[in-house]
């Protein structure tokens, strides 16, 4: 009866490591799956983001770099007018001309201004190009660039919009940022479920870094309207002063995330090792704690 006894304690014992076993890889299955998950949730932001980034700022400067080689002749104004396109919540404004030139003694008619053609209410941009054309078509300086190899392609002028590269660029960065910062979260998970097996970390240290993010959204997209508060504030416009609380939550939330990063930096990672491993629902659970101070 003895040596049954011990031959049944000893199957019992490999059972039971076997399935540790084997909860272990399911839980590590489940978490590269959750992975795979961020990833694809990960690329919904930052796929966006490349989309603007290529067809918006990059495209301005292809277009900018592409036009530097075109021949700048003179050029007669018919018509400039700056155009208002009125939405449910703002208005938009976009430039409409005609001018001729002459290319080779062949006659041109052009209609494009700028790069741009998207309607949007960024600056001044809009009245001050129409006005700079206006007068240099009175004084006889107005000119146009014009493709050598496609003359009836043509601008009136070449000139990159530094506000409106600079707006696109936040959501740029917050999107995309969003993202990428999704994408190696799940990446950082899924290595820990492959080479912490039993040893849990503290998430402490992930704290500071959405902390700090959250500050640089808030302080990014408020960042714009912060920049506009003189021109409005000379326009008698008080109420610009409210986007300010942007900014101070932003800085809250900085304050905070350097609060973070100094405890994180004072406990260390506190490594919990679990025992046993893993935890059972209704049964037992344990470990011991390594704390650095």
């Amino acid at each position: 009866m003895s040596a049954n006894k011990n031959r049944f304690d000893k199957n019992r014992v490999t059972k039971k490591s076997k399935n540790i076993n084997g909860t272990n890889e399911n839980s590590t299955n489940r978490k590269v799956s959750s992975h795979w998950g961020t990833t694809i949730f990960g690329l919904f932001f930052l796929l966006p983001a490349i989309v603007l980034l290529v067809m918006g700022p990059l495209d301005t400067l292809r277009v900018h770099l592409m036009t530097s080689t075109w021949d700048q002749v003179p050029a007669q104004l018919n018509d400039i007018q700056v155009e208002s396109h009125y939405g449910d919540d703002s208005t938009t404004y976009s430039l409409s001309s005609s001018y001729t030139y002459q290319y080779f003694g062949t006659f041109y008619k052009g209609t494009r201004v700028g790069y741009d053609t998207s309607n949007d209410n960024l600056g001044d941009w809009h009245s001050e190009t129409a006005s700079d054309i206006r007068r240099a078509a009175s004084s006889g300086q107005l000119t146009a660039w014009v493709n050598g190899d496609n003359p009836s392609e043509s601008y009136l002028v070449r000139d990159v919009r530094l506000y409106k590269m600079f707006f696109t660029l936040i959501f740029v960065l917050v999107f995309g940022g969003v993202g990428l910062g999704v994408m190696l979260f799940g990446l950082h998970s899924s290595k820990k479920a492959t080479h912490d097996n039993g040893v849990v970390y503290s998430g402490q240290n992930y704290t500071h870094w959405v902390l700090g993010f959250m500050a640089f959204i808030f302080t990014a997209i408020s960042l714009p309207a912060v920049l506009a508060i003189p021109s409005e504030m000379s326009s008698g416009n008080p109420a610009i002063l409210v986007v300010i609380i942007f900014p101070l939550i932003g800085a809250g939330l900085g304050l905070g995330a350097y609060k973070s990063l100094k405890n994180w930096r004072y406990y260390g990672r506190t490594p919990l090792l679990m025992n046993p491993c893993p935890g059972r629902n209704n049964g037992q659970i344990g470990g011991e704690i390594t704390i650095a101070h």
